[in-house]
């Protein structure tokens, strides 16, 4: 039995897409050739990720969300879930926690390049 504590994402390094778990009733992968930018926001004690691809706009909220950039800079990230509730008092100081997932559809795809803005649903 392993000892290993819940995750809320997972590394592979044979991966082509992001498989987003929103919530248990709504699932994405995004395919890592439509990837575009992150943006990293590390400022107080809830961090933000936000993930652009050609068709959504992912927001990622939660503690010690660094790692998952250097996953995703490496194309290495292959999975991110919210953690429940029930799980974090589990988690040690410093181990990566998803709090929040939010997916948006972007309405007009060629505007998801850097310098443009998106519109969201």
């Amino acid at each position: 039995m392993s000892s290993k504590g819940p995750e809320s994402w997972v590394s592979d390094t044979n991966v082509h897409s992001l498989r987003v778990e929103e919530s248990p009733e709504r699932i994405l992968l995004l395919p890592y050739d439509q990837f575009v930018y992150a943006e990293f926001h590390p400022s107080g004690a809830e961090q933000r990720l936000d993930l652009m691809f050609a068709t959504h706009e992912v927001q990622i909220h939660g503690h010690a969300l660094r790692r998952l950039v250097v996953a995703l800079q490496r194309r290495e990230l292959a999975l991110i879930t919210p953690l429940s509730s029930s799980a974090r008092p589990s988690i040690s100081d410093g181990q990566t926690v998803i709090r929040q997932i939010s997916v948006s559809e972007v309405k007009n795809p060629e505007a998801a390049t850097p310098g443009h803005a998106a519109a969201k649903t």
